[in-house]
């Protein structure tokens, strides 16, 4: 059957397939596919990312009324000619359409007659906005609710392909719609400081400096495991009983305690140092009265450790004692899935990508620019990206990322068996055959919640006090959505904050707007373009309520007064702040006084006297903005101080003092720093104007 002739059935034929115009994964044919009839269709074949294994639809969860409606609807997302001005759908889309639509027409059933259903078409705005009172009773947070309200929607706009349909259009319903329009800000939660703090430094940990213990030790595991599943019964006993008295007299002579495990020798682990099978070894009475004898003399370890002593260093001392095959902490197995965890953070947090990015990360994904005398200076990073791609297959995509981020990518390297290409690929085990699966976002969720309770519980072992603490007496619950939004959160708004400094936040923002990463099709400088913008509306409401005594002095601060005062009195009178985020993005765009609140100075933007675009051709199409990466603030005249400006300019001072108290210096620098001094103290110097 052509895709033509699949979609001109009728929707009752039995033998019309739901992906039918869907591209499947390779080496699924489309007469293996869901059809109309089945009770639940596996739309698994037509999701091409990699990290999603399962996606279903169980229709038999829909109330009875609906069911058909749904697989309609269902059935012109995945396979339909979409309405005007409607867009394709994802098919990971269309499964939270699905259970949101569920939702709701569960609610309509049980919210009526029972035994019987409402049909759509006789529901009224007031019915519509029943079921957002109980969206708002179950406790439902707004992002949620607009997520569910779009869904309904959908009953609407897809009106001409459906049986039934609403005869309201739900974006007009007084009480819908209109208190869920929010300005496009990122809902996501944005992980908290207290928490990301420590959690980043113990991952940089994880992959600077316990990285070459854990992957000696993974190797150690795999020989271990594959010679303890090896046969060697075609050796000899003599050969054997020569090999095991020379093992154990060279713990005897070192001194060194024999291998235990749960308070015995662990056979199977000798067995592996003198090429045995482990059940021969066992099964030998003479053979394990010369190995408990030999206990008897040296003693036996607490554990088997694959590796007896660590390299990497944590404060001056060994991080661990060994790591061994069995431990609650310290086992190859546990602490592997810690450093892929801890790569994984370390990856999303300084790199802005998205989940499914992550997950297709293939083995030489870096590529790296070097100067003149090979010192690197830029990192890149490719993978696949989805969001909004034309390819469900998702497109090729580059991301800038500094060094910390590129020696995470050689560590899952290095992890990675070598004939495996991904480097997200699920753990192999004995009982799986074919190539390694990627590990799916839920699994790496549970795997870094999984390392914060393993660093608690390092932590309190050993007397730390830099575990990740508790927010509201809980521990906070962390997902890898989390990473990107934060990320572009503390480029926007914490250039200079306490984590920014160790790690270089105003680097990466530097980078992302030079236009490499710019030029990617992953989104995040728009992004944090989005959070820029929200950060510098949020400032300028602070201002207004005080520009009178905020603005210390600088060229501008007449001009910033003035511009401040205006913006002031359009909210509706003096010292009013609209405090409803969507309100101030909304009210910034019909007022916006083109002031630019920064760390050391504040642009007060005129675009004939702006320094930053002296020399610079703007193209026709783009908007007149500073340039605030050229923002040279002690020779503009678009330069107002506020008191925060004041305090940072006042500490800017203090260090290029303490530089130039540090001794002789070459006379270029000198010059340069007591001119910078200079310059400064001249900005800070001019007196606050007069009220006018």
């Amino acid at each position: 059957m052509t895709i033509a002739e699949n979609l001109a059935e009728p929707f009752g034929a039995g033998n019309v397939f739901v992906l039918c115009g869907r591209t499947l994964r390779p080496g699924v044919t489309l007469e293996t596919t869901a059809r109309v009839d089945d009770v639940v269709w596996d739309l698994t074949p037509a999701v091409l990312q990699s990290h999603v294994k399962s996606l279903r639809l169980n229709f038999g969860q829909i109330p009875d009324a609906y069911r058909s409606l749904v697989k309609q609807l269902v059935r012109e997302l995945l396979s339909g000619e979409p309405p005007t001005g409607e867009q394709p759908q994802a098919v990971t889309t269309i499964r939270s359409h699905f259970h949101r639509l569920k939702r709701f027409l569960t609610w309509l059933s049980a919210d009526d007659i029972p035994g019987s259903a409402r049909p759509l078409r006789t529901l009224t705005a007031e019915d519509l906005v029943r079921y957002d009172h109980s969206l708002t009773e179950s406790g439902m947070s707004v992002p949620v609710r607009g997520c569910a309200h779009t869904s309904v929607g959908l009953l609407w706009r897809y009106r001409s392909k459906l049986s039934d349909a609403l005869t309201i259009d739900p974006r007009y319903v007084s009480g819908w719609y209109a208190t869920l329009r929010t300005s496009g800000e990122n809902s996501t939660d944005r992980i908290p400081e207290v928490v990301l703090a420590p959690l980043l430094r113990w991952c940089l940990r994880f992959v600077d400096d316990f990285a070459d213990d854990i992957l000696t030790a993974a190797y150690a595991r795999d020989v271990y495991e594959n010679s303890a599943s090896a046969h060697h019964d075609r050796t000899s006993a003599a050969v054997v009983e020569d090999r095991l008295a020379q093992y154990l007299r060279a713990q005897v002579d070192t001194g060194t305690p024999l291998p235990g495990r749960n308070g015995l020798p662990n056979t199977r682990y000798i067995a592996t140092q003198i090429a045995a099978g482990p059940t021969r070894l066992r099964n030998n009475p003479g053979w394990m009265a010369m190995i408990h004898a030999t206990a008897g003399q040296v003693g036996l370890t607490s554990h088997t450790w694959l590796v007896r002593e660590c390299s990497g260093q944590l404060d001056g001392r060994r991080w661990a004692d060994g790591i061994a095959t069995l431990h609650p902490f310290l086992s190859a197995d546990i602490l592997i899935r810690q450093l892929r965890a801890a790569c994984h953070v370390v990856i999303a947090f300084l790199s802005g990508m998205r989940d499914s990015e992550i997950k297709h990360l293939r083995r030489g994904a870096v590529t790296v620019s070097a100067d003149a005398d090979g010192r690197p200076y830029r990192w890149k990073v490719a993978s696949r990206t989805f969001k909004r791609a034309a390819d469900p297959a998702g497109e090729l995509a580059t991301w800038v990322v500094g060094a910390s981020a590129a020696r995470a990518v050689a560590v899952l390297e290095r992890l990675l068996p070598s004939d495996e290409d991904m480097l997200f690929s699920a753990p192999r085990n004995r009982a799986r055959t074919g190539p390694a699966e990627v590990i799916t976002t839920s699994t790496s969720n549970a795997s870094i919640n999984e390392l914060v309770a393993w660093i608690s519980s390092y932590c309190a072992a050993h007397g730390r006090d830099d575990a990740i603490p508790a927010v509201g007496g809980r521990v906070f619950r962390i997902r890898g959505s989390q990473f990107r939004r934060t990320l572009a959160w503390f480029i926007a708004r914490r250039p200079g904050g306490s984590i920014a400094g160790a790690i270089q936040y105003q680097h990466h923002g530097i980078q992302m707007f030079e236009g490499y990463a710019g030029t990617s099709r992953a989104g995040f400088r728009a992004e944090v373009e989005t959070e820029q913008a929200l950060a510098r509306g949020e400032q300028l409401m602070d201002l207004a309520t005080g520009y009178d005594h905020e603005i210390l002095g600088g060229p501008a601060a007449r001009e910033a007064r003035d511009r401040l005062a205006d913006f002031a009195h359009a909210q509706g009178f003096p010292g009013h702040v609209v405090t409803d985020r969507a309100r101030a993005h909304r009210f910034l765009a019909r007022h916006d006084p083109q002031v630019y609140p920064g760390t050391y100075s504040t642009c007060v933007f005129t675009p004939g006297t702006a320094r930053c675009l002296q020399g610079t051709k703007l193209a026709a199409d783009e908007p007149t903005q500073p340039k605030l990466g050229r923002c040279q603030p002690l020779e503009c005249a678009n330069v107002a101080v506020t008191r925060d400006n004041a305090r940072a300019l006042d500490d800017e001072i203090i260090r290029l003092k303490t530089e130039l108290r540090r001794g002789v210096l070459p006379p270029l620098l000198l010059d340069r720093l007591e001119r910078r001094r200079d310059g400064i103290a001249r900005l800070l110097g001019q007196p606050p104007l007069e009220d006018t």
